[in-house]
């Protein structure tokens, strides 16, 4: 296990990364976790209950959770481990717990982090993904450790972050799908639905959609309109511009990459579209929320002034304090 540590004026954040998650060894105390299994299958003990997983599964452990593998077969893994401090510096494991962390997410945009934390009867830290999420998920997970791995600039950091901060979403997006309770979807709907959220930065039209699923535009629409209430055109738009605003708030990348990354094809084009949905340009918009966040404290009210500059890079400030472990 590979762990970084990067040390601020108040406090340190650590993050630690698997190519080849075999269960031997926990990441360090107040971090939260990402697994996802890939290949093969394994049985683990997630406290005191007995779980078998197959390929396709993602788990979301927080802290307090002890996991212990049985036996595993053919098992290929990744994991991500990090404090809340590494989407940003005013988050920690006290407040994300916090009865009104919900409030103070909504209004600073802040990443849910009840899939880790909000365990219940339907619902405890194992989460089935579609075989096109799966994909995708997989893709999000490289891409981010390929950054802790290699840092090959200043900007790993924010590469990695914002490749989480779209696996956060995606996932939060396939736990709908499976425990939402909306009973005018259609399987049509929702298999369009997933194919959006795993190729929205790929040339996506209504010819092929109905191609794909053996529809007309009539039907397509009609259906998709019912669980969304918007056109697939309409929720696509939205769906990027919900992944551009997280990336512009939590990274210092620039407009260009935000642009690419969210699947728009010319960053003036993005700005322009930005600007007309949100009325404020990208610059303005980033300028803008930081600057109250910062104001605020991050929403949270602490003892501790914690006012970094946001966003800026900083990748040569961070330290691997541990070698990888086989």
């Amino acid at each position: 296990m590979a762990i970084l540590s990067r040390r601020y004026k108040t406090c340190t954040v650590t993050l630690s990364y698997e190519w080849e998650e075999t269960f031997q060894h926990r990441p360090p105390k107040e971090n939260l976790q990402i697994i996802l299994i890939e290949e093969g299958c394994v049985a683990l003990r997630i406290n005191q209950d007995r779980c078998y997983l197959q390929s396709g599964a993602i788990l979301f452990l927080h802290d307090h959770v002890q996991v212990d593998r049985i036996y595993s077969y053919g098992l290929k893994a990744k994991s991500i481990s990090f404090e809340p401090g590494f989407i940003n510096m005013n988050l920690t494991m006290e407040n994300i717990r916090s009865e009104n962390f919900e409030s103070v997410r909504e209004q600073y945009g802040y990443p849910s982090f009840h899939l880790f934390l909000n365990w219940g009867m339907a619902y405890a830290g194992v989460l089935p993904l579609d075989h096109l999420a799966v994909s995708k998920a997989s893709e999000l997970m490289s891409m981010a450790i390929k950054q802790l791995d290699r840092r090959p600039d200043d900007y790993w950091p924010c590469r990695a972050r914002v490749n989480l901060l779209e696996l956060l979403q995606l996932a939060e997006r396939e736990y709908m799908r499976l425990l939402g309770d909306n009973v005018v979807s259609t399987p049509l709907a929702r298999n369009v639905l997933e194919y959006i959220h795993t190729n929205y930065d790929k040339d996506i039209s209504m010819e092929l959609l109905c191609e794909r699923y053996h529809t007309n535009h009539t039907t397509l629409l009609k259906e998709f309109r019912l669980l969304t209430g918007m056109t697939v055109g309409q929720y696509i738009l939205k769906y990027k511009l919900d992944l551009a605003k997280e990336a512009l708030l939590f990274t210092s990348l620039n407009i260009d990459e935000i642009a690419q990354k969210c699947g728009f094809k010319q960053a003036a084009y993005f700005s322009r579209i930005f600007r007309r949905e949100t009325g404020v340009p990208p610059g303005k918009f980033r300028s803008r929320e930081v600057e109250q966040r910062i104001a605020a404290k991050g929403g949270f009210l602490s003892d501790v002034d914690i006012r970094l500059q946001e966003g800026e890079p900083g990748g040569n400030e961070w330290e691997e304090t541990t070698e990888s472990v086989s």
